[in-house]
């Protein structure tokens, strides 16, 4: 038996080094796109309007993903008669809360609260969050807007709860080897980057009604159209999240029926948090125009009203 000697001279040289700057970038960008790619789960636009200095309940919406628990922030622009103004920022899921709160002081400005998650585990059906606003007594605030997203931040080492694999900086060291396990891990990461950080498709959300008579409500046992729908242009095919927050007065319960393109989702005989699931491809949803993409609500069961206060859409990680 003899030994393998390949007829090739240079066959044990590598073509590419673990100290090269081609190497090193792609570890690099790896962590930069882990530090930088943001995403919006809600862009609505008020007035959400209060007064006095009892706490108001202003608005929900979903908080889907962040399995990394980096912190989310909500922007706003406000102006204010009085001196002072809170906005509070609560963080809910089935079992605790977190909360964070913003003290504005200027007539009139754009300012943020941020929390990060510390009593909270990431689940299959989005976290949720509601804002609580507190004016002066005597004195009102108004907020124009609504900015809803995750902040990016550097990557913990090791293996995250999304998934990514943070791939460290002895990586391309002088003589760092480049194994294969390396490689698989950077052209995964960015994937686990997506899913964890999902976008917002679409979101309406409205100021809450003591009455449930905002702008889409009614009181009637009969389908209404309430709102219709423009979305951006989807290529391909994608899981989606209708996610809804009804309001009510009395004992009424909704039905909400969303026509988007070709696609029909029902949410059924219940209110607060409504949500569900629905797989659509860019011939489904491109397939008719903007006024053929319907939201239709009415009163179920019960008597009363039913108010459609916050409408998203999002993306379904997968």
């Amino acid at each position: 038996m003899s030994d393998y000697s390949p007829v090739e001279s240079n066959a044990w040289v590598p073509e590419t080094a673990g100290n090269t700057t081609a190497w090193r970038s792609l570890v690099d960008n790896d962590a930069i796109l882990y530090a930088s790619a943001g995403c919006c789960h809600v862009a609505a636009y008020g007035l959400y309007a209060m007064s006095g200095e009892v706490s108001y309940r202003i608005c929900y919406f979903a908080l889907p993903s962040n399995h990394d628990d980096l912190d989310w922030r909500v922007d706003f622009a406000y102006q204010q008669s009085g001196l002072t103004s809170s906005v509070r920022f609560t963080l809910a899921d089935a079992s605790s809360t977190d909360t964070a709160t913003a003290t504005v002081t200027a007539a009139s400005g754009a300012d943020s609260v941020t929390i990060r998650p510390v009593n909270t585990t990431a689940s299959t059906t989005p976290r949720y969050g509601y804002l609580d606003v507190t004016a002066t007594a005597g004195e009102s605030i108004t907020l124009s807007y609504l900015y809803v997203s995750v902040v990016p931040a550097v990557a913990r080492t090791g293996v995250l709860a999304s998934g990514y694999i943070s791939v460290g900086a002895q990586w391309y060291t002088a003589s760092a080897p480049i194994p294969s396990e390396i490689i698989q891990t950077l052209q995964n990461n960015p994937t686990k980057i997506a899913n964890d950080r999902p976008q917002a498709v679409y979101s309406a959300v409205q100021l809450l009604k003591a009455d449930a008579r905002g702008i889409f409500s009614t009181n009637s046992t009969t389908l209404t159209e309430v709102l219709r729908l423009v979305l951006p242009s989807l290529d391909h095919a994608k899981t989606y999240r209708l996610w809804c927050y009804v309001e009510r007065t009395l004992t009424a319960k909704a039905d909400v029926v969303v026509f988007i393109g070709s696609k029909l989702v029902t949410l059924l005989n219940d209110e607060g948090i409504m949500q569900a699931t629905f797989t659509a491809g860019a011939f489904d949803l491109n397939s008719t125009s903007p006024t053929g993409n319907s939201v239709k609500i009415r009163v179920a069961s019960g008597s009363g009203y039913v108010g459609l206060s916050t409408l998203q859409i999002l993306e379904e990680p997968g």
